[in-house]
C-alpha cells in the first residue's frame, strides 16, 4: 500500500520489502530446525526445560545488548514508555517462549508447527478491529480472506498427514505407571499442550502491534534488546521459583548435543531471526510479517523427512503450494490497497499541501515584481 503519490517512493521501498520477505523465509526455516533440535535434545537430556529456556534468554539478551551498543550506542527508554516496554517484552519474549516450549514438549514439533500459521489470522483480526487496516472494497476483503485461508489450509493439510506422534511423557520421560489410565495422560497432555500453543499465538500477535509503535522512536536492535532483557529477567524469576535454576544447578548438565542446539537457537534462531523480524516489521505491514509463519509447517515437514526420516506425501506438496500461493496473493492485496483511514488522512494532507501551494503562488503573483519590473529596477540601481 505504499504509493509515490502520497510522498513515499514505491520503487525505493520495493527492494527493502523483497529483502525483508527473503529474511522472513530464512527465519522460518531456521526456526523449524531449532524446534526439531530442541525437542529431540531436551527429551534425551536431564536438564529441566525452564533451565534451558532461561539459558537461552540469558545468552540471547547478552548478545543483543552487545550488538545494540556496538551499532546504535546507548539509548535510554523514555520514562513514559517503561510500562509499555515491559508489556512488549512480556508478550513478545517471555510468554510465547514459555508457552511454545511447553506446548511443543507436551505434543510434538509438527503439532506445534500447525499453530504458527494461526498468528496471521489473529494478527489480521487485530488489525481490522483496531482500525489499522481497512479494505475499501469487498473484492479486496475477499482476496485477503482467501489468502489467509490458503496459508492456514495448506498448513493443516501438511500436518494432517505428517504422522508425527504426540509426546505423552514430556521432556524427561515421565513414567505412566503411577497413573491409572494411560489414555488420560494422552488426553491431558494434548489438551494442556494445545492450550499453551493457543496462548502463544495470541501473545505473539499482540506483540507485533505493540512493537510497531516503538519502531518509529527506537532503533531496531535496541528495541529487541529491551524485549529480551525483560524476558530474561522474567524467565529467570520463573525458573528460580520452580527450582529449575538455583545454587545447586549442575554446570555439567549440558551435553554436546544440547549445547550445540542451545548455541544454534541463541545465535541463529534468536539473535539473528528476531533482528530480522524487527527490521521486517518496520518495512512491511504487521499482518504481512506474521503471515510468513505459514511457511513453518512446510519447512518442518521437509526437515522431518531428512532428519527424522518421515515420509513426504503428495499432500505435503499440495499444502506447500497452497501456502506459497496464499503468501503471493496477500502481498498483491497489500499492494492494491491502502488502509482506509490512513488513505483519507493522506489524501486530505495532500489536498492541504496543494491548496497551500496554490495560495502561495497567488500571493507571489500579486506581491512579486514581474521580470520587466525587476529589469527596470536593476537598471535604475
Amino acid at each position: 500500500g505504499i504509493n509515490a503519490e502520497y510522498g513515499v517512493n514505491k520503487d525505493v521501498m520495493k527492494p527493502h520489502q523483497t529483502k525483508a520477505c527473503c529474511g522472513l523465509v530464512f527465519a522460518q526455516l531456521s526456526w523449524s530446525l531449532c524446534n526439531i533440535g530442541m525437542s529431540h535434545a531436551l527429551r534425551g537430556s536431564s536438564m529441566p526445560a525452564l533451565q534451558f529456556a532461561f539459558l537461552r534468554e540469558l545468552y540471547s539478551s547478552m548478545c543483543m545488548v552487545l550488538l545494540a551498543l556496538a551499532k546504535e550506542g546507548v539509548v535510554w527508554p523514555a520514562p513514559g514508555d517503561l510500562m509499555r516496554l515491559l508489556l512488549m517484552g512480556t508478550m513478545g519474549t517471555f510468554v510465547p517462549h514459555v508457552l511454545y516450549l511447553i506446548g511443543m514438549l507436551l505434543t510434538s514439533p509438527n503439532v506445534a508447527a500447525i499453530y504458527t500459521p494461526m498468528i496471521p489470522v489473529a494478527a489480521g483480526m487485530l488489525a481490522v478491529l483496531l482500525g489499522e487496516e481497512m479494505y475499501s472494497t469487498k473484492t479486496l476483503l475477499f482476496k485477503w480472506l482467501v489468502s489467509i485461508s490458503a496459508v492456514c489450509g495448506g498448513a493443516v493439510v501438511i500436518l494432517s498427514v505428517s504422522g508425527a506422534e504426540a509426546s505423552v511423557h514430556g521432556a524427561h520421560g515421565t513414567s505412566t505407571a503411577s497413573l491409572a489410565d494411560p489414555s488420560a495422560i494422552l488426553s491431558w497432555s494434548m489438551v494442556v499442550g494445545n492450550c499453551c500453543l493457543l496462548g502463544y499465538v495470541g501473545s505473539f500477535s499482540c506483540f507485533l502491534f505493540i512493537q510497531k509503535d516503538f519502531l518509529t522512536r527506537y532503533p531496531p536492535m535496541t528495541l529487541t534488546s529491551f524485549g529480551f532483557s525483560i524476558g530474561m529477567v522474567e524467565m529467570g524469576l520463573l525458573a528460580y521459583s520452580s527450582g529449575a535454576v538455583g545454587h545447586d544447578m549442575a554446570p555439567t548438565a549440558i551435553g554436546f548435543e544440547l549445547g550445540s542446539v542451545l548455541g544454534f537457537v541463541v545465535l541463529v534462531g534468536t539473535v539473528l531471526n528476531y533482528n530480522l523480524y524487527t527490521w521486517a516489521n518496520s518495512v512491511l505491514p504487521s499482518s504481512t510479517v506474521s503471515l510468513f509463519h505459514g511457511t513453518n509447517p512446510f519447512f518442518t515437514a521437509v526437515l522431518s523427512h531428512y532428519l527424522l526420516l518421515t515420509d513426504i506425501r503428495p499432500e505435503h506438496i499440495a499444502g506447500g503450494v497452497a501456502i506459497v500461493l496464499g503468501l503471493h496473493l496477500n502481498m498483491k492485496v497489500k499492494e492494491e490497497s491502502v488502509p482506509g483511514s490512513k488513505k483519507v488522512s493522506l489524501i486530505s494532507k495532500k489536498k492541504g499541501i496543494d491548496l497551500e501551494a496554490s495560495n502561495k503562488d497567488q500571493l507571489e503573483s500579486v506581491t512579486s515584481p514581474t521580470a520587466a519590473q525587476r529589469k527596470t529596477l536593476m537598471k535604475d540601481f
